[in-house]
């Protein structure tokens, strides 16, 4: 029972830390007459210390995903994320950037290892490649570090070979394979929080 009982305290507080905040019940009450904020996320990877970042500020679908220095020189809403439960919360995921509103995606829906990381337009619940787990990994000091899972292949987000240069491929790769390690882990930080009336367009 204590087993059971730790594993789902981890699996409720992975989702809620990483997904954004838990809604206290007169939170709940509130949403149900005015609108929620939108949290925006820097994903930040744990070996590089760098962020999950649309190269070059891309706005179309295919455009690739790589690491990027956070805030660095013509970075912006290109780092952003925001954290969307699909069928409710500890569910899968879309994973989807501020400034293009395209979501974190597999190139070709491959299930194969090392198969890129892109942006693409949001689909429905049959995208399954644009869907994502979010598994609670460790705890260091402060800092609590996932994989970031996907739903239709089960691999994890990954910088390709573990190397930490700016720009780097985001790939998929299998969780904790060879080479595998700090590369594959995540945390979130928190970028801005807006409204959804200043987020259209």
């Amino acid at each position: 029972m204590r087993t059971l009982r730790k594993t789902t305290q981890l699996t409720v507080a992975a989702a809620g830390l990483f997904a954004g905040v838990f809604l206290t019940p007169g939170a709940v009450a509130a949403s149900a007459s005015a609108p929620e904020p939108f949290y925006w996320y820097r994903i930040i990877v744990a070996h590089s210390s760098q962020c999950l970042d649309v190269a070059h500020v891309r706005l179309e679908s295919g455009a690739k995903v790589v690491q990027g220095h956070c805030g660095g020189v013509g970075s912006t809403t290109n780092q952003h994320w925001r954290v969307e439960y699909v069928n409710g919360s500890g569910g899968p995921v879309r994973i989807v950037a501020r400034h293009s509103r395209k979501c974190l995606d597999v190139a070709g829906a491959s299930r194969a290892h090392a198969a890129g990381v892109i942006q693409a337009t949001c689909g429905g619940p049959a995208a399954t490649s644009q869907l994502w787990r979010v598994r609670y990994v460790k705890t260091v000091g402060s800092h609590h570090w996932y994989w970031i899972v996907n739903q239709n292949s089960g691999k994890c987000l990954d910088v390709a070979h573990g190397l930490i240069n700016h720009g780097t491929r985001v790939v998929q790769g299998t969780c904790g394979g060879p080479g595998a390690g700090a590369n594959q882990l995540w945390r979130r930080q928190t970028a801005a929080v807006t409204w959804p009336q200043s987020e259209r367009g």
